[in-house]
């Protein structure tokens, strides 16, 4: 998977725009950059815009470990909203199950899953 990662200063968030096939190790660098990022703050929001990313190959398994994943970054996420733009269904399913994943690790962040990019990021402005 390829991704980058733009923080909007006057919004509060990072986006991240990915594209290409998705693995585990991908999912954890791009966490990585994002919690190293010196203008990353505890509690800010991610916007994840998959919207040209291909999961079709992911098990129900690497599902569940990504979602592990995010959850071992729970001290960051605190008071985070995180949305996924998925506008395939194939992808919109996957991103349901990494949520009930989550859910089942106590994520302590909250995540929605989205088709529209704009209704993403509306909802990541949200106060």
């Amino acid at each position: 998977m390829n991704f980058i990662i733009t923080h909007s200063e006057h919004k509060n968030y990072f986006l991240i725009e990915t594209s290409g096939k998705t693995s585990i190790n991908d999912i954890e660098k791009c966490l990585l950059q994002i919690f190293s990022d010196s203008s990353w703050k505890n509690g800010m929001h991610l916007l994840f815009d998959n919207r040209n990313e291909d999961l079709s190959e992911l098990s129900n398994i690497e599902v569940e470990i990504i979602a592990g994943k995010f959850v071992a970054y729970n001290e960051h996420l605190k008071n985070s909203k995180i949305a996924l733009v998925m506008c395939k269904d194939v992808s919109y399913g996957i991103g349901r199950m990494w949520e009930a994943y989550l859910s089942l690790h106590q994520a302590v962040f909250k995540t929605q899953i989205f088709r529209s990019f704009e209704d993403a990021r509306k909802w990541i402005e949200e106060n």
